[in-house]
């Protein structure tokens, strides 16, 4: 492997382990009422692979490519929760991080010009 595909591809494998270890602890509530803690969690869930996305995009180059794998990875991660003892997979949370990685795959496809210019200069190093 040669240093320039380890840079590009090296925030893609630290987000992907990073949400495979917040997969693994104990889940915790965020808010006292159900409603806002559901709230939080699929926010933070949307806000998670929308940053898996743009890691994958930094690597590949190609928007369909980096949301069809946040979407493997979701499906993938649901079933290491349904391995984890004190966690549950769940097909919704799929649904979710499956929305907000296409959303996020599609921004990219088709509103790449007018995105933050750090931003672009990050994904296109």
């Amino acid at each position: 492997m040669n240093a320039k595909f380890v840079r590009l591809w090296l925030p893609a494998i630290f987000w992907s382990v990073f949400i495979f270890v917040l997969s693994s602890l104990p889940g915790a509530d965020f808010a006292k009422t159900k409603g806002a803690d559901f709230l939080i969690r699929k926010t933070l869930h949307v806000i998670e692979y929308s940053i898996l996305v743009l890691t994958y995009y930094r690597g590949s180059k190609n928007a369909f490519v980096s949301a069809g794998l946040a979407v493997i990875f979701a499906l993938t991660d649901e079933l290491h929760q349904n391995l984890t003892p004190t966690r549950t997979g769940k097909v919704s949370d799929v649904l979710i991080d499956s929305i907000a990685s296409l959303t996020t795959g599609f921004i990219l496809w088709k509103l790449f010009p007018i995105l933050p210019a750090k931003l672009k200069s990050w994904l296109l190093e």
